[in-house]
């Protein structure tokens, strides 16, 4: 039988943790799917298909809800990590991945609270949350490979008092600051779904309430309700919202596991 190439061998173990999975262009960093933050999968078959005879193809990790993941992104130049030690702030015992230009990912669990994308949280660090991604080993660029410091490990929980008080701004392409708190979840029950941000918002309603103590019948029916009221175009992604909260609930089982 034909040995498993790693790039395959790596998204099942990906998958394993319930991380969801997306096909990166062999020695770069571009997604290889349109609409990746939709269709990145953790289904072994859908992997097959994408990486199987494919073994030059790098392997990206959808960060956000789906994946219960959120990512520190550390630059090597300007020196990231430098600068959040010289802050005098903590260093995580979490997975980190050693990326292929010096820099390091660190991997937590995702804040459902902080609801960000990916933002320019301080000099040479970026604060990755919904609807992003990073690219994981075993992949390789021109600059090197990416390497896990220990596989596996155990993700700390979000570090939100590291960001107390800081102001974190969206960048140039999103036009605008992001609060330097966390926003409350249950905020999401209260306001516009607009369609850039359905999935999260959607995600984030079904575990405000699960997490509340309300059965998951219960919880799709409302978020189906929330979906006609708050969603921009809701005849689109109306049919999607079981998948969110079975999504959201296995998420809360892995936190109060982890706890």
């Amino acid at each position: 039988m034909r040995p498993v190439a790693d790039n395959l061998r790596w998204a099942r173990q990906y998958a394993d943790r319930g991380w969801r999975v997306l096909p990166v262009e062999a020695g770069g960093k571009r997604p290889l799917l349109n609409d990746w933050p939709n269709r990145a999968s953790s289904d072994f078959g859908q992997l097959t298909r994408w990486f199987a005879g494919k073994p030059l193809l790098n392997v990206g990790l959808l960060i956000g809800p789906e994946s219960g993941l959120a990512a520190l992104d550390f630059e090597a130049e300007p020196d990231g990590y430098a600068a959040w030690r010289a802050d005098g702030l903590r260093d995580l015992d979490t997975l980190t991945s050693l990326t292929a230009s010096g820099g390091r990912h660190w991997l937590v669990t995702y804040a459902v609270e902080f609801a960000v994308r990916a933002v320019r949280a301080r000099a040479g660090m970026d604060l990755l949350g919904a609807r992003s991604y990073i690219v994981a080993p075993p992949s390789r660029t021109e600059k090197g490979s990416y390497r896990w410091q220990a596989w596996p490990a155990q993700l700390a929980p979000f570090p939100a008092d590291c960001f107390d008080g800081v102001p974190i701004s969206s960048g140039a392409s999103s036009g605008g600051p992001y609060p330097a708190r966390p926003r409350p979840a249950d905020a999401l029950l209260k306001r516009q779904w607009l369609c850039g941000e359905r999935d999260e918002c959607v995600f984030n309603a079904a575990l405000t309430l699960l997490a509340a103590g309300m059965p998951a019948d219960e919880v799709r029916q409302r978020v189906e309700r929330l979906v006609l009221r708050r969603c921009e175009s809701p005849e689109e992604f109306i049919g999607q919202v079981p998948e969110k909260v079975t999504h959201a609930r296995r998420y809360l089982e892995r936190r109060r596991a982890a706890n």
